[in-house]
């Protein structure tokens, strides 16, 4: 796992389910001595990380930190993305999928997108009764968006219930809530063009396998229209065409 602040490797590693215990005790993420209610401290890290880090450039909507608390098979996970090309490795069934799934999700995905299940709370590991993703994004250069508001990092937070239900926080570079509210997440994402739902952009292993093992031409022809963002684009052409009818109704009313 690479230290904060650190651009030497790009890989990070998933611990297997039979080691996963004796890596969360070394660093000091001991399940039984923490409290279940008690969730990863996000207040400090992204104004930590800019003082670390004071001639870092990255582009705004891009990836920070990951964290996950009782979520699929881990009890804990937290690492830091560097600069260059970032890779999870890891054994058949040591959570790496969970980490591009908790990406989902926190940036407003459904839980059917993953291609694992419909209903959230399949996600929390077994036996606790919540679990926690977050993810924490760049807010800086030409891209960044409403800066005074946000800092030079957003963290959104995403608090699943064993009940199925789940809410929001987004917090500033300072770790102060800005907003509790999905449709800021959907402005977030929006503005950073990412697509969570897009097989081009969260390609998971499910989806793969189908469109490699399938035969069926409409299933392949499904993808690619997901790929493309069809239905988004279609929308807007719609909204256009309304626009256009308004204006040629609008104009054909004005006095001469």
């Amino acid at each position: 796992m690479p230290k904060r602040g650190s651009s030497t490797s790009g890989t990070v590693a998933v611990v297997p389910r039979k080691k996963q215990k004796n890596v969360e005790l070394m660093n000091g993420h001991n399940d039984e001595e923490q409290d279940e209610n008690m969730p990863p401290d996000h207040s400090t890290y992204s104004s930590q990380f800019f003082k670390q880090n004071p001639d870092l450039h990255k582009n705004a909507g891009t990836i920070l930190r990951v964290s996950v608390k009782n979520f699929m098979c881990h009890t804990f996970l937290e690492f830091d993305f560097n600069e260059n090309l970032n890779m999870v490795i890891g054994n058949n069934g040591s959570g790496k999928s969970a980490v591009m799934n908790a990406i989902t999700l926190t940036l407003g995905g459904r839980a059917t997108s993953t291609s694992r299940c419909s209903n959230i709370s399949r996600f929390i590991q077994h036996g606790k009764s919540f679990a926690e993703v977050s993810v924490v994004l760049c807010n800086q250069g030409l891209e960044a968006i409403d800066i005074e508001r946000f800092g030079r990092a957003i963290t959104i937070i995403r608090k699943i219930t064993i009940k199925g239900s789940s809410h929001y926080l987004v917090k500033n570079e300072y770790g102060k809530l800005v907003s509790d509210k999905k449709d800021t997440i959907d402005t977030i994402v929006t503005h950073f063009n990412i697509q969570v739902d897009n097989p081009m952009c969260m390609l998971n292993q499910d989806i793969a396998k189908n469109f490699l093992n399938t035969k069926s031409t409409k299933e392949k022809y499904n993808v690619r229209i997901l790929s493309v963002n069809y239905f988004e684009l279609n929308n807007k052409f719609l909204n256009l065409d309304l626009f256009r009818d308004h204006m040629i109704s609008f104009l054909a009313n004005v006095p001469t």
